[in-house]
């Protein structure tokens, strides 16, 4: 119960900016979202197990999935947008749990679409004041990448960004240099997908936030 407790807590810290990112994130890309446009190219199976295998060989654990069917009770299912059109299609949702090699709670892995395939992917990072956490956070953000995207960053270098670790520093510098309480970067097409990523200043530090769409 302590797990599945945990991983709610994760769900509901970003849903308001998940609302926010993706509605952003997807009507830039499609005037008129269909559902079959918005497919991405790998199953949940596969998403899971490659992503969990990356982390754990750089120190991060990732928790066994649990899977929402039933999605009108879930609330990570229930709430992701906004707008109802959008929230139309999400009909299926599926969330991990990450955490460092001291067991300390990193965030969550979330994904939602149809129980076929997902359509989009959210990562939900907490840090502290400090950032102390922002190795780690280029390490899971950097993982989900390679797995779900492709190993081509540092070939395209998307936005300019040599790396991705280039990348979340110009945000982390952007937001921190002003009082605004949520920055995002613009999204960024990769290997035919869309990457973005936000950071809003919360109680506890930053939350930080990864999107993947087509």
């Amino acid at each position: 119960m302590r797990k599945k407790q945990s991983i709610y807590i994760g769900i509901g810290v970003g849903a308001a900016l998940v609302a926010i990112a993706v509605i952003y994130l997807i009507t830039d890309m499609q005037n008129t979202p269909k559902a079959d446009s918005l497919v991405l190219d790998f199953t949940y199976d596969e998403a899971f197990k490659n992503i969990g295998e990356n982390l754990k060989s750089n120190g991060i654990v990732m928790s066994l999935d649990l899977r929402f069917k039933d999605y009108k009770n879930a609330e990570i299912c229930r709430n992701f947008f906004a707008k109802p059109e959008m929230q139309k299609l999400v009909e299926y949702c599926a969330s991990a749990e990450l955490r460092d090699g001291n067991k300390s709670f990193l965030g969550n892995l979330h994904m939602v679409g149809s129980p076929d395939a997902p359509k989009l992917v959210v990562v939900l990072l907490q840090s502290d004041p400090m950032i102390s956490q922002v190795e780690q956070i280029k390490t899971i953000f950097g993982s989900v990448i390679v797995e779900l995207v492709c190993t081509c960053w540092e070939e395209v270098k998307p936005g300019g960004y040599d790396t991705v670790g280039d990348w979340i520093n110009a945000l982390r510098d952007f937001h921190t240099s002003g009082d605004k309480p949520h920055s995002a970067s613009k999204a960024l097409p990769l290997a035919s997908k869309h990457l973005q990523i936000e950071l809003t200043t919360n109680k506890a530090g930053y939350l930080w936030e990864l999107l993947i769409a087509r």
